[in-house]
């Protein structure tokens, strides 16, 4: 048992790509469509859902970030390049602006790939970084598509607007590619009720659920919510 969540050894997949029951859990599962994170965004956001949110909203991906000097992503980057040999592929999850995945460009000289849902975001990443691969797809879809011992996927800030259930089937087909992801996210370890604008997952257990390995971890405390944490993770199979 791992937090309350059963690990009974059960196949998670009948075959490639298609997923077993799992065991009822008594966690709480967040709908699919929830509100956009308090805070953000202007008032024409009021009423949208978390996914209609992130795809018109374009200030907080373009936000400028020096991603040498922030520490979330300053550790993000430490782990990509301490596995640098392993690494034959990344492919960033989410990439919104795309300006993280250019930042890499200038450190990596392997494929570099960024997905996202369609919006207006991923248009400009084409325009202000013709060099780099962007194309549309969710996270789900990018594994499937992307998914090798070569591959790295990349995920920073983008998890927690995953439903938990999501956030399953995405570490489930992370484990059956036998790839690896580096992710950055606000998570808690045993929220059983987190509030519907600002969920949390409870990385550790979903993790464990999956028999991912953790490859690196940084945990520390979350400056604006003191009942968070900043995940920085790499986990591998």
């Amino acid at each position: 048992m791992m937090n309350g969540w059963p690990l009974d050894g059960k196949s998670r997949y009948h075959t490639a790509g298609e997923f077993s029951e799992r065991p009822v859990k008594s966690r709480v599962r967040l709908p699919q469509n929830l509100p956009p994170p308090t805070g953000f965004g202007p008032p024409a956001c009021v009423g949208m859902s978390r996914r209609e949110f992130w795809s018109t909203n374009m200030s907080y991906s373009d936000r400028s970030v020096d991603f040498a000097r922030d520490r979330n992503y300053a550790e993000v980057t430490r782990q990509l390049v301490v596995d640098r040999v392993k690494i034959g592929r990344i492919v960033e999850v989410g990439t919104g602006s795309g300006a993280y995945l250019s930042f890499l460009a200038g450190l990596f000289t392997v494929e570099l790939r960024g997905s996202d849902i369609p919006n207006p975001r991923l248009d400009r990443a084409r325009v202000s970084h013709p060099d780099l691969i962007f194309e549309e797809g969710d996270a789900l879809s990018t594994v499937q598509k992307y998914g090798s011992t070569a591959t790295r996927f990349l995920a920073t800030f983008v998890l927690g607007n995953l439903a938990t259930h999501e956030l399953e089937d995405l570490f489930d087909r992370i484990s059956f590619a036998n790839a690896s992801l580096t992710f950055c996210a606000k998570g808690t370890a045993d929220r059983q009720a987190p509030a519907l604008d600002d969920p949390y997952h409870d990385y550790i257990a979903l993790i464990g659920y999956a028999r991912l390995k953790i490859a690196h971890q940084h945990i520390r405390a979350s400056r604006s919510d003191p009942s968070a944490s900043i995940y920085i993770m790499t986990v591998t199979t």
